[in-house]
C-alpha cells in the first residue's frame, strides 16, 4: 500500500510541474503564438491593432505624437505563423527597446530607457495611502 502512494504522489507532483511549466510558458506573452498576422502602418496602429485584434496591450514610451491620423505605412509585416517576440522584433526601430513587465509589452525610446532621471525608471521604495475608498 506505502508503495501505491508513493507513487501517486509522485505522478501528482509531475503532473502538477507539467501544468506549472505550461502555464509559465504562456504567461510570458512574448512567447505567445500568432497566426496569419499583417499589418501595413507605424507604431501607434501596431499597438491599438495588437491589444484590439489579438489582446496583446502595449504601452509606447517616449515617442513624439505628431504623426497625422492618415501617414503613410511606416513598415509592413506578414506572417502565417509568428510569436509575438519575433513580430516585436521585426517591426521595433532600432532607436527603441521593447521589453515585457507581466502580460504587457513596453516600447520605450533607448534614450529614455537608459536615463536613471526618466520617472518611469525610478525605483519606489515605499508607497502608503491613507482614507483611499
Amino acid at each position: 500500500m506505502k508503495r501505491k502512494t508513493v507513487g501517486l504522489s509522485v505522478l501528482i507532483i509531475l503532473i502538477c510541474g507539467a501544468f506549472y511549466l505550461i502555464y509559465k510558458h504562456i504567461a510570458r506573452v512574448e512567447t505567445r503564438g500568432l497566426k496569419d498576422v499583417t499589418f501595413n502602418g507605424n507604431l501607434f496602429n501596431f499597438a491599438d491593432n495588437l491589444y484590439f485584434e489579438l489582446g496583446v496591450p502595449i504601452v509606447l514610451e517616449g515617442f513624439e505624437f505628431t504623426l497625422p491620423p492618415n501617414a503613410p505605412p511606416i513598415f509592413s509585416y506578414s506572417a502565417k505563423k509568428t510569436t509575438v517576440r519575433q513580430l516585436l522584433d521585426s517591426i521595433v526601430p532600432p532607436n527603441f527597446t521593447w521589453t515585457t513587465d507581466g502580460n504587457f509589452i513596453h516600447i520605450i525610446s533607448t534614450a529614455l530607457a537608459s536615463r536613471s532621471d526618466y520617472q518611469m525608471n525610478s525605483v519606489i521604495e515605499h508607497i502608503s495611502a491613507k482614507d483611499v475608498d
